[in-house]
């Protein structure tokens, strides 16, 4: 069974503000960031939104919590890929080129911040 590729339509403000509200309310995030092609203004018709939730504190980051995250973004809003990080995590490795965080803290763009 071959699935076809889903065509992501422009992406609204109304969409964007969900996609920070939802894990915001979910998991208390210290900070949410967008990243990758969408926000590279290079994504292709069948580009996810990258999103990185930064937390406080790592020991929320737990199944449960990871769950109710994905569970807030499901449904029609958007394709996302989600990436969670501490924020002692993201602190010590944003300088750090050839990482994850580097490249959010770089070339990302910040949605929300507590």
């Amino acid at each position: 069974m071959s699935t076809a590729p889903v065509k992501i339509e422009r992406i609204t403000d109304e969409k964007r503000t969900e996609v920070v509200r939802r894990p915001v309310a979910a998991l208390a995030a210290r900070s949410v960031y967008a990243f990758g092609s969408q926000v590279y203004g290079v994504p292709t018709d069948t580009s996810d939104v990258d999103v990185l939730i930064v937390v406080d504190d790592p020991s929320s980051l737990d199944v449960g919590a990871l769950r109710r995250v994905h569970e807030a973004l499901a449904g029609p809003l958007l394709p996302i890929e989600l990436h969670f990080r501490s924020q002692q995590n993201f602190e010590r490795r944003k300088g750090m080129r050839a990482t994850l965080e580097h490249e959010v803290a770089t070339k990302g763009r910040l949605l929300y911040a507590a």
